[in-house]
């Protein structure tokens, strides 16, 4: 835990909780939280106060023992699902803002340092960013490109990095545990849509991309019928009342659930 982290039993009000979902993550998950812990050393705190929580995710692999080791504040969520796993560790973050981070991401010193700025705007209720893709393989480079590009044209983001505020993400019941994937679309459009009503505004981060791996998830066909799929199960959620929307569809999705590789 460094110089800017609380202890869960500490009276020090907290600024910013750092919540990354992770699911047998024993291969990424101690680097990202060194990476993360370097990050928040090197941006400079100017007092503000950090906590970093874990949201393991029914591992089966000694995740929640290494970022423990780490430093981090972890909890469980013993039901599948990323959606599940932020709010669950949301619920114990005690921070004003909360930063969801995946657990192959993490943001360089001067992406922290912009979020710091962000943090005294009374007129923001959340930011995300761009992404740099590290390592992995070439389709997958691709596939983060895709998703700037996304991200650039629509304000919108992906769940890799995304920060609000922690009223905001309570006002709107945080990400919906109904959706196994694009959940972050879901939550994104609603938080705006508060934020409006706020006079609140929801900013793309560009400057300093955030770091993502390009590992290979699964197969370029299986990645995409698991994005057509998820972008089905979206729009029906949407749409369809809430008793006959989907829950299931987990085999469809293997880009996100598929075996960690």
């Amino acid at each position: 835990m460094n110089s800017n982290q609380t202890s869960h039993g500490s009276d020090q009000s907290i600024g910013l909780s750092i919540v990354i979902p992770a699911w047998n993550e024993a291969g990424l998950i101690g680097d990202t939280l060194d990476r993360v812990n370097h990050a928040l050393r090197e941006s400079e705190s100017n007092g503000l106060v950090t906590e970093i929580i874990v949201c393991d995710n029914d591992s089966s692999d000694s995740t929640a023992a290494i970022a423990h080791s780490a430093g981090a504040i972890v909890v469980s969520e013993p039901i599948r699902g990323i959606a599940r796993a932020r709010n669950a560790g949301a619920r114990v973050a005690r921070g004003e803002w909360l930063l969801f981070l995946d657990a192959d991401t993490y943001p360089p010193p001067e992406l922290l340092a912009d979020v710091r700025g962000l943090l005294h705007e009374s007129k923001m209720v959340g930011c995300g960013s761009t992404m740099a893709a590290s390592g992995g393989v070439w389709w997958m480079h691709l596939q983060v490109a895709r998703i700037n590009v996304y991200t650039l044209l629509t304000g919108m983001c992906g769940g890799a990095f995304i920060l609000c505020r922690r009223d905001a993400f309570e006002a709107i019941g945080g990400f919906s545990d109904l959706l196994h994937a694009l959940e972050e679309v879901d939550f994104v459009i609603r938080l705006r849509s508060y934020g409006f009503s706020k006079g609140q505004g929801f900013r793309i981060l560009r400057r300093h991309p955030v770091v993502t791996s390009a590992r290979r998830k699964c197969s370029l066909v299986t990645m995409g019928i698991s994005f057509a799929v998820a972008a089905l199960f979206l729009w029906l959620h949407w749409l369809l009342p809430r008793r006959l929307r989907i829950r299931g569809g987990w085999g469809l999705l293997e880009y996100w659930y598929g075996p960690r590789r």
